[in-house]
């Protein structure tokens, strides 16, 4: 009998990554509803942690000085060098970040660190919010976007290589073990959190459907508007921001 994979160690080399991450390319208001988002909080010289096929790299490259994504997965790195253009505010890493050379990386100056759907993906997650600690320049921001509410993992979940799903609580837990300083923290994607939840407890689905992406990107710009005015209690993710001080 085939052993199942464990993608928590295969996912820095599995096709399925960048085949999943391709299957939310088509989800253009989500994609833009999550940056804008997370884009108050983005300087100038900025280190994108697993930035996978680019679906936030390109919202973000025009806007910045220096864009740096470090990104394991070979066949999502194949994919970026294919999508980004030749620029000189671009550079690819091919490596993890527990891998990365941590003087390297600080000679850059990184004003903000974007980490968006990754830090799940980490069995040490404190470790790797220490070493962005390191890495950044004082003043600077770590920005995260997580899967929230652990009642939600599902077969999705172990599916794409995830060690967890947040909470306010956990999250302010780990980042209690650093010196980063919590500036903000709130869920976000009411509806899409009970969407997950019904697929990983009713329908027990390893894949993302493509009809229901389709579906609830349409919705996506009224729920937008509508979070803007009632701010969720719980959400599908959780985005926090903490500062580097002297």
């Amino acid at each position: 009998m085939t052993q199942k994979k464990d993608r928590r160690i295969t996912q820095t080399e599995d096709a399925f990554i960048r085949d999943d991450l391709e299957q939310m390319k088509f989800a253009q208001n989500y994609n833009r509803w999550l940056y804008s988002l997370v884009e108050p909080f983005i300087g100038q010289r900025v280190l994108e942690i697993g930035p996978g096929i680019g679906n936030m790299t390109g919202l973000m490259l025009n806007h910045v000085e220096l864009l740096v994504g470090m990104e394991p997965n070979p066949y999502c790195v194949d994919v970026l060098k294919d999508l980004m253009p030749k620029s000189s505010n671009y550079t690819i890493l091919h490596t993890k970040i527990e891998d990365g050379d941590t003087a390297a990386l600080k000679s850059y100056r990184f004003d903000t660190i974007l980490c968006m759907n990754v830090l799940e993906h980490i069995e040490n997650d404190v470790s790797v919010l220490k070493t962005f600690e390191e890495i950044l320049s004082t003043g600077g921001k770590v920005v995260l976007l997580v899967p929230a509410m652990p009642v939600a993992f599902g077969p999705i979940d172990q599916a794409v290589g995830h060690f967890r799903r947040y909470t306010a609580r956990t999250m302010k837990k780990a980042l209690a073990e650093t010196n980063l300083k919590l500036q903000t923290i709130f869920y976000t994607n009411f509806l899409g959190f009970w969407g997950w939840l019904f697929n990983a407890k009713v329908r027990r689905s390893v894949r993302q459907n493509e009809g229901q992406i389709q579906l609830f990107d349409s919705l996506v710009p009224i729920l937008s508007r509508l979070e803007k005015i009632i701010h969720p209690p719980i959400g599908l993710s959780l985005i926090t921001v903490a500062i580097k001080e002297e």
